[in-house]
């Protein structure tokens, strides 16, 4: 058997094993979450569980089991976002204070060459 050949049939192999991996991973992760209700990690609260339209058990995020109360949809806590603000505001508004005491002080320069006749 040839170099090129054994080459060729061990890297199909190694493909084979790869795919047969993947398949046996998402398998196992389906079967590991078959059952529990979707989880949002949304917010500064940490996970938030939302409840499913099934009767499965809601797992909160403190580890307690409910049963899904009849009627109920949507979130069971919803992530609180009225005191969010983005990541490094405040580093951008520093930035921008400063360019514009710069702006500022530019133009009062230019105003005060203007009136002593320079410009």
């Amino acid at each position: 058997m040839s170099d090129l050949l054994r080459d060729a049939i061990n890297a199909f192999a190694a493909v084979l094993r790869a795919q047969m991996i993947e398949d046996q991973f998402l398998r196992d992760i389906v079967h590991d979450n078959r059952g529990l209700p979707p989880t949002s990690a949304l917010g500064s609260g940490g996970a938030h569980t939302v409840v499913g339209v099934s009767a499965a058990p809601i797992v909160t995020t403190a580890g307690e089991v409910r049963t899904n109360n009849a009627g109920a949809h949507g979130w069971v806590n919803t992530p609180q976002v009225d005191a969010w603000k983005p990541p490094s505001e405040d580093v951008f508004n520093h930035m921008m204070d400063n360019q514009d005491r710069k702006d500022r002080q530019d133009r009062i320069n230019e105003e005060l060459k203007r009136a002593r006749g320079g410009g």
